[in-house]
């Protein structure tokens, strides 16, 4: 999946991508969505792609159990937690 980003609008969404798909960060409690490459802006353009594995919708979970429902707020939840003990807010 591709993803434009203006990195004039948004300054620091690549730096911080960057960040959480380092090793640096690396942990089974960082559930954001790593960043698989970043492709410079086309000539003219001054968006930068930022490549990213495809997921399912939010909206699309296919959630069968409760249980699968609660394991994905838990995930959630601890991967919000891990952004702002290394100080990144959502």
């Amino acid at each position: 999946m591709l993803k434009a980003v203006n990195p004039i609008e948004m300054p620091d969404e690549i730096s911080v991508g960057k960040s959480l798909s380092s090793e640096r960060l690396a942990s089974p409690r960082n559930h954001c969505v790593p960043y698989l490459d970043i492709l410079g802006p086309p000539e003219g353009s001054d968006e930068v792609f930022i490549v990213l594995p495809l997921l399912v919708y939010i909206d699309q979970a296919p959630f069968e159990t409760i249980g699968e429902v609660v394991e994905f707020f838990r995930q959630i939840f601890e991967g919000l937690e891990f952004m702002h003990e290394n100080n990144i807010a959502h």
